[in-house]
């Protein structure tokens, strides 16, 4: 949950430092999991607020900020483990990206559009 909700915070544009301490800061499968949990979240948050399949075009630049941001880290000298990190949350944000772009091209607008409800997602309840 912490993981989560600091994500949340980061502005990825303005915070690229705060991005990579918190993936730093947790394990890789708790960074993973949380990535997944926000992408689930915010998909769903776009189709609630719009019936506009467009709407969904602001998730996709966010993971297309952060996919760049990941690339440019991995270029430089890193220890192995974090390395492996920004590696393993590269391969599940070029997933979310291409399911991103599939759900925009499908016309998805809702979040029981058959589109949305086909694709594996991740969600936490804090009870």
């Amino acid at each position: 949950m912490e993981s989560i909700d600091e994500m949340s915070t980061i502005d990825i544009q303005d915070q690229q430092d705060d991005f990579t301490k918190w993936i730093e800061k947790f394990p890789a499968q708790i960074d993973i999991l949380s990535i997944q949990v926000f992408w689930s979240n915010k998909v769903e948050e776009c189709l609630k607020k719009s019936s506009e399949s467009n709407a969904l075009v602001h998730v996709e630049q966010r993971t297309f900020k952060i996919l760049e941001m990941l690339a440019d880290r991995v270029l430089q000298d890193l220890e192995k483990d974090i390395r492996q990190k920004y590696e393993q949350l590269i391969t599940d944000l070029v997933h979310q990206r291409e399911t991103t772009r599939l759900l925009i091209n499908d016309g998805t607008s809702t979040i029981n559009d058959f589109a949305w409800l086909y694709h594996m997602r991740f969600y936490f309840d804090h009870r």
